[in-house]
């Protein structure tokens, strides 16, 4: 299975305010321009997924791949510590709706360390690099 979709079924199964929390950060981190700022509801998790899964060569949808892991990593990091104020005034925002500092959100993030190692390391998307260039050669 192709990383991207893994990880968009991994969003799919945890709680949408999370999902839609996650997707929105990660864009505002990684845009080039203020757009995502104005993003809302769907429209969040649809330029997420067209972003994930944009077609391009290989190598690149793979370094895509493991980057869009580690902003994930490094969103969950910040608001472990309670560092709203490094993911800006929106993750403010998702910290009051999705309960960040709760049980839910603990479960969250705990489900995304075990997707990381079961299904979403770097070793899985090598993995699938190499046989996706097997394919094609």
């Amino acid at each position: 299975m192709h990383p991207g979709n893994a990880l968009l079924q991994w969003l799919n199964e945890i709680h949408p305010g999370h999902a839609r929390c996650l997707a929105h950060l990660y864009l505002i981190c990684t845009a080039r321009d203020l757009g995502p700022f104005f993003l809302e509801g769907q429209a969040v998790m649809d330029e997420f997924a067209g972003e994930l899964m944009h077609e391009d060569m290989p190598a690149r949808v793979a370094a895509r791949l493991v980057s869009t892991g580690a902003v994930l990593s490094f969103i969950f990091h910040c608001t472990q510590v309670g560092d709203h104020l490094a993911l800006g005034e929106v993750a403010s925002r998702y910290a009051t709706s999705t309960g960040q500092y709760g049980p839910l959100w603990r479960q969250t993030a705990d489900s995304w360390n075990e997707f990381l190692e079961q299904r979403y390391s770097h070793q899985h998307i090598s993995e699938w690099l190499r046989e996706t260039l097997a394919t094609q050669g």
